[in-house]
């Protein structure tokens, strides 16, 4: 079974004053494409949330997964203590109750969160595909980090998927 992974997609990333995710208003809507048709085909999704520092701090406005995602009641929510969700005993005991196999990751960061995520897919021998144009960061040079992590992760075998090419799959399956 296949799961789509949203990655710290919390308030206190997006809500910087000085400083803003890459093309978020276009990340925001291509994950929520992708989270759209996931509900409608039943596909679980994912969140996860970053915890413990001092900006995502539990229990604040900053630690909550921004308003503008799609999120249901009978999506998955796993906080997490570190950059690969692999480390989190929740998430991986969460994809064995669901029996997935194959991960689908977006969201941010691109060199932080997301690519070590898709690196702990890799160690713990789960299919794995980076969807690549969905995972963003706050760096001066945010697309060229996009591009850097996509031929890394593409060079380890790891799939990469467009949004449409994501969405066209599953509707396929």
């Amino acid at each position: 079974m296949d799961a789509l992974v949203v990655v710290d997609m919390q308030k206190g990333i997006f809500n910087k004053k000085h400083i803003r995710v890459y093309d978020d208003e276009v990340l925001i809507s291509r994950i929520n494409h992708m989270i759209d048709k996931c509900h409608l085909l039943g596909i679980p999704v994912i969140f996860l949330r970053y915890t413990g520092s001092y900006v995502l701090t539990p229990g604040t406005e900053n630690w909550d997964i921004i308003n503008e995602l799609h999120f249901e009641e009978n999506d998955v929510l796993i906080d997490k203590y570190c950059s690969d969700a692999f480390e989190a005993e929740a998430f991986v005991q969460a994809l064995n109750e669901l029996g997935i196999r194959h991960v689908y990751i977006s969201g941010v960061f691109s060199h932080g969160c997301v690519q070590a995520t898709v690196m702990g897919a890799v160690h713990k021998r789960y299919d794995v595909s980076l969807i690549e144009d969905a995972h963003s960061n706050l760096a001066p040079q945010a697309n060229r980090i996009i591009d850097s992590v996509n031929s890394r992760m593409k060079k380890l075998g790891v799939s990469l998927l467009t949004t449409s090419d994501f969405i066209e799959y599953v509707k396929n399956t």
